[in-house]
C-alpha cells in the first residue's frame, strides 16, 4: 500500500504511565503505556517510541548490543511499538504498551537508579 502525507495527521498523547517489574517472554522488565487519539489514521503505521535518559533533559542512555537502540547509526537505548489503524480516528486508545528487559537498559552495579523516558 502507498503511503500517504501525513499532513492531516494529528495524534494527542492524553496519559502515560509505567509499569515496573513486568515479564515478557521470561525477561524481567519495564513497560511504559500510553492512551492516545489520532486524527487520520487508516490505514496508516502508527509507532510510538520510548528513549531513555539517565535525567531530565540528560544524556541518553547508550545501546551496547544493537538490541534495542533508535537506529543502527543511533546507539541510544529505544524502545517501540508499531500498529496499522483499520479506523479513521483513534479515541483513547489505551493499549499501547512500550517493553523494554532491564538488562537492555545497560545500568551497571548494584545501585537503585531512576530512569527517565521522553
Amino acid at each position: 500500500m502507498p503511503s500517504r502525507p501525513a499532513q492531516n495527521t494529528t495524534a494527542k498523547i492524553n496519559r502515560t504511565w509505567i509499569e515496573p517489574g513486568t515479564v515478557r517472554d521470561g525477561r524481567q522488565g519495564i513497560t511504559i503505556h500510553a492512551d492516545i487519539d489520532i486524527d487520520d489514521a487508516k490505514g496508516r503505521l502508527i509507532g510510538c517510541q520510548a528513549m531513555f535518559y539517565s535525567s531530565p533533559g540528560g544524556w541518553s542512555l547508550r545501546d551496547k548490543n544493537g538490541q534495542y537502540r533508535v537506529s543502527p547509526s543511533l546507539n541510544y537505548v529505544a524502545a517501540f511499538h508499531f500498529f496499522r489503524s483499520d479506523e479513521r480516528s483513534v479515541r483513547g486508545r489505551d493499549d499501547i504498551s512500550i517493553f523494554i528487559p532491564i538488562e537492555e537498559l545497560h545500568i551497571k552495579g548494584t545501585h537503585k537508579y531512576r530512569i527517565y523516558t521522553q
